[in-house]
């Protein structure tokens, strides 16, 4: 376990379940923070006694939410500001965006129910995603609720589950995790791949 998740450990042990909704919603803007592993060892912690298991899930549960909620008004808000005030956070951001964007599209309301527990490193994007194109809120917020649900129950039911040998679980679903993750933008930018060959088809065949 690298040096900064433990730092962040101690810090949870230290500030209790408070912590959580700092790293959540900082990760929730694409910062990293181990939300995933932090909530595990909350949930390990609640199997030593230090906390009560149905009390952290819904405390858990609503940080997440917040987090999901706060995200998306920034974004909503501030987010073009931001873009036009610094190019070259625009430059970075852009492509990354457009590729959220169209899995958005694409899939609606499945892209951000999956993304809430099973690509959970594109829902930094998402989030931007429906924020910036001003995706209906009660829609965003009510199916990311529902995917928040799983997130939750996965993470903080292994910690409890796993007990004291949590840590060993962790990097299990870590590595579970990751290669959930580049199947699917695999599988995205096969779409996007198909669809640019499709779109410059049909372009040729409208010059013939």
């Amino acid at each position: 376990m690298s040096g900064i998740v433990v730092t962040l450990i101690s810090y949870l042990r230290k500030y209790n379940v408070w912590f959580l909704p700092i790293m959540i919603i900082l990760q929730g803007f694409g910062i990293p923070t181990f939300p995933s592993v932090l909530v595990m060892a909350s949930g390990a912690f609640a199997y030593q006694g230090e906390f009560n298991v149905i009390f952290l899930f819904l405390r858990v549960w609503l940080f997440i939410i917040a987090a999901d909620s706060i995200t998306y008004w920034a974004w909503r808000g501030f987010g073009e500001y931001l873009f036009n005030k610094h190019k070259k956070m625009k430059n970075y951001f852009k492509p990354k965006l457009h590729t959220a964007e169209l899995y958005l599209e694409k899939r609606g309301k499945l892209a951000v129910f999956l993304t809430r527990f099973a690509v959970c490193a594109m829902s930094p994007l998402v989030n931007a995603v429906a924020g910036l194109s001003e995706y209906s809120f009660f829609q965003f917020i009510s199916i990311a609720a529902a995917g928040d649900v799983i997130w939750t129950s996965m993470y903080v039911g292994l910690g409890y589950w796993f007990g004291d040998s949590w840590e060993e679980a962790a990097s299990m679903v870590s590595k579970f995790g990751q290669l959930i993750t580049l199947i699917v933008l695999l599988i995205i930018m096969i779409y996007i791949a198909k669809k640019w060959v499709f779109i410059k088809k049909a372009k040729n065949h409208k010059e013939q």
